[in-house]
């Protein structure tokens, strides 16, 4: 067992295991499978403990979790050491049954005297286990959660994927107060986009982005520019519900305008929109700004779980959510007009012409105008065989410039 916690020797360890039968790998595992809690701690052995994890049986899988799942003090601190919570990241990215993994997170994260005193409550869902607790029992459970979360900060482990699903259980119950720390020490710990990385992590953000100051509001903005995470986010199946909560959070929609949204379309012919606008979340993030809040399109356009991020209670944020989305709005709504015209504009229309140049339809159609009065040659529209009104016809350009956000025809 030292020879793993040496530089070298861990390394042709890890080639034994790797390269060797599989009765050989048995008995190395076998061999080495005492002192499992302190291998996975190691500066060097933690990757050991991995391969051991990968090649071993799923009879000696299974004990060698035992071993950092039990209810001793070492075996529970595991999950709270640099290297071992590396070991726990690789346990959850394993093919094991969810049931299973959620069982042994249980017996790290949660009270003893719940883990020993009534066990089939491993068997249920968070919730399920919360609301089968009385008055004093969750008191208890919030607040040993709590001390576990302040353990993984302090540790500077909170970008971990098992950290993510604590602090997700935590929040779940937070008060006010408790959601602002949280903030507070996600800022500090430089956690935001580590925290993008696990749908555990997106729901917390999703919460706690309510209970953030201006200041620490400004400075996620800062990060997600620096970082070029916009668009990426706006892509991603999970990720987007961040930035749809956070566009309707913040308070100082000027920085929303120059800093994300200007960012979010790219420069003309918005390349950048355009990746947004064929995305599933993207979609959602845009509608949500030029579609009014309340109407019957709002829940067409909406999902559930959409409308429910929107909803969650965010008492930082002063300006109304009516006024918030017209600003935004009436900033994206020409650009997009022009991105969404300009996919389907024959080259040479004044669609065509509007999404190289970025602007709007009323300043093509101006120009247009000055064009014919110089005496500039205008491709004829022939409705004779167009089975629909072409895209850069003047008649349509002139109805979709007045059409409202709430009837707007838009995926």
């Amino acid at each position: 067992p030292q020879v793993a916690h040496q530089k070298f020797p861990s390394r042709a360890l890890q080639a034994m295991l790797k390269w060797g039968t599989e009765e050989q790998q048995e008995k190395m595992i076998k061999e080495l499978e005492p002192t499992f809690p302190a291998i996975c701690e190691g500066r060097y052995a933690h990757n050991v403990a991995m391969k051991m994890l990968l090649y071993a049986s799923k009879e000696r899988q299974t004990k060698l979790l035992e071993k950092i799942t039990a209810y001793d003090k070492a075996s529970r601190d595991v999950f709270f050491h640099r290297y071992g919570s590396l070991v726990w990241e690789y346990i959850m990215n394993m093919e094991l049954q969810p049931k299973f993994l959620r069982k042994q997170m249980y017996k790290v994260i949660l009270p003893r005297l719940i883990c020993i005193g009534t066990p089939q409550k491993l068997e249920m869902n968070f919730e399920e286990l919360w609301e089968s607790l009385d008055e004093e029992s969750k008191g208890k459970l919030h607040e040993h959660l709590g001390k576990q979360v302040d353990r993984c900060f302090d540790k500077d482990i909170s970008g971990r994927m098992g950290v993510h699903v604590l602090l997700k259980y935590f929040c779940m119950h937070a008060t006010p107060e408790e959601l602002s720390d949280t903030m507070k020490k996600v800022e500090e710990n430089e956690s935001f986009v580590p925290l993008l990385l696990t749908k555990e992590g997106v729901d917390v953000l999703t919460q706690i982005l309510g209970h953030a100051s201006s200041k620490q509001r400004r400075q996620i903005a800062k990060t997600l520019k620096v970082e070029d995470k916009l668009v990426e986010m706006a892509c991603n199946i999970v990720d987007y519900r961040v930035l749809l909560r956070f566009l309707h959070t913040v308070d100082d929609t000027k920085l929303l305008k120059t800093s994300l949204l200007k960012d979010l379309a790219g420069p003309p012919p918005h390349e950048n929109l355009r990746e947004v606008m064929a995305s599933w979340g993207g979609k959602s993030v845009l509608l949500s700004l030029i579609v009014k809040i309340g109407s019957k399109d709002w829940t067409r356009v909406l999902q559930v779980d959409e409308r429910a991020v929107l909803e969650t209670p965010s008492p930082t944020s002063l300006k109304a959510p009516e006024a918030r989305q017209q600003e935004l709005g009436e900033f994206l709504l020409p650009i997009l007009k022009a991105t969404f015209l300009g996919l389907f504009a024959p080259p040479g229309s004044a669609n065509a012409k509007k999404a190289k140049k970025g602007k709007a339809v009323k300043e093509v159609e101006e120009e247009d105008e000055e064009e014919e009065e110089e005496g500039a040659e205008v491709l004829p529209v022939c409705p004779r065989f167009c089975t629909q009104p072409t895209w850069g016809s003047p008649l349509l350009l002139q109805q979709s410039s007045t059409v409202s956000p709430s009837e707007s025809s838009l995926p």
